[in-house]
């Protein structure tokens, strides 16, 4: 599609086309907003129903990476994920909120 067209001119079918190219565009833009430390963490809570302790993801996240409490407060402003308090506690439980955008 000429990126120099106006969205306004564009007929029906050139008005679908271009949505679908939009939400095609806004899909990679969510896949490549995500780190591959944050894409490690939901695909775990993905494997666990969706609820694991923080102790839990943190012994499976230990090997691979640091930092996971950062992680998962970067995920929780995302609204990836949900916690008590702003930043999780060895006793918290994790729950995944959203992975309809994650393939």
């Amino acid at each position: 599609m000429n990126q120099n067209v106006d969205k306004e001119d564009l007929g029906a079918q050139g008005k679908s086309k271009y949505k679908i190219i939009y939400i095609i565009k806004r899909k990679n833009y969510i896949m490549s907003e995500l780190t591959h430390e944050e894409l490690f963490i939901i695909e775990k809570l993905k494997e666990n129903g969706g609820k694991m302790s923080y102790k839990e993801l943190q012994a499976l996240c230990e090997e691979k990476f640091e930092v996971v409490r950062l992680i998962l407060k970067k995920l929780k402003k995302k609204t990836y994920v949900e916690y008590e308090g702003v930043i999780p506690s060895f006793s918290a439980e994790i729950e995944l909120l959203q992975d309809n955008e994650i393939s």
